[in-house]
């Protein structure tokens, strides 16, 4: 039996559009004579941009006999969030032919989601052990369900993370040097962004040993000369990380 001759077609439509991806589908109707498997190759083209095959395959095969409609559905995937892309399609016999278009109708546009965001995107901070913590948080827009938060490294002891809000908190008890941690939000469905996290923990100062750190520090004597607030912020900011000791020994 001849192949069926496709007569008329509909232009692509899209659904089910997240971030990254989306369902592409078209429909064709054949003549009420012959039959035969087809093929449908689905284009996209980011506007602005390049052209995005999907999967670099051939997308759906069906088979077809006499005079019907058939709908082919594909998976779009590795989409660029907030971006508009144009989708067509042709379509040919499976073992071979002369590829035809979806139909005279122009390329279907569609959007993907606006992309995800934490904000603020990159914070640094520091504090001091046996002092609570103001909690931090973050605000998260655009996300494709609830997110979920995750970080890395894990925090310092005595910090908690809330893996549903992303919010850290709590008294931290060992000091450590500045670390760069990234959190990490999904969203149930999709979308995803990130948080750069830079956090030093000092050890606590009492005011005498602020005044040692500073007699200890040639170069601070004369900025700070006997300021506990001064030298105690210095440490925090700098000298911690810097590994500046406390030498000075009143008693000595």
């Amino acid at each position: 039996m001849a192949l069926a001759e496709w007569t008329t077609g509909t232009a692509a439509t899209v659904t089910n559009i997240t971030h990254n991806t989306a369902t592409l589908s078209a429909s064709i109707t054949t003549d009420s004579t012959g039959s035969g498997e087809y093929l449908l190759y689905f284009s996209l083209f980011r506007v602005g941009g390049s052209g995005v095959a999907v999967a670099n395959n051939p997308i759906d095969r069906t088979a077809v006999n006499g005079n019907k409609t058939t709908t082919f559905t594909a998976s779009a995937s590795n989409l660029v969030c907030g971006s508009d892309y144009d989708v067509s399609g042709t379509y040919l016999p499976s073992e071979g032919g002369t590829p035809k278009g979806v139909s005279s109708n122009p390329r279907t546009r569609f959007s993907t989601l606006p992309c995800a965001t934490l904000t603020p995107s990159s914070v640094s901070v520091k504090y001091f052990t046996g002092n609570a913590i103001s909690p931090l948080t973050f605000a998260s827009a655009n996300f494709n369900g609830t997110p979920t938060f995750q970080i890395t490294p894990g925090l310092p002891t005595g910090l908690s993370f809330n893996t549903e809000t992303g919010s850290i908190s709590g008294t931290p008890t060992v000091a450590k040097t500045d670390t760069r941690h990234t959190i990490t939000a999904n969203g149930a469905v999709s979308g995803t962004a990130t948080v750069t996290l830079n956090l030093t923990v000092a050890p606590a100062l009492t005011d005498l040993e602020v005044l040692r750190y500073i007699a200890s520090q040639p170069d601070l004597i004369d900025a700070f000369g006997t300021n506990i607030a001064k030298g105690r912020q210095h440490y925090l900011d700098w000298g911690f990380n810097e590994g500046r000791k406390i030498t000075f020994d009143p008693l000595s």
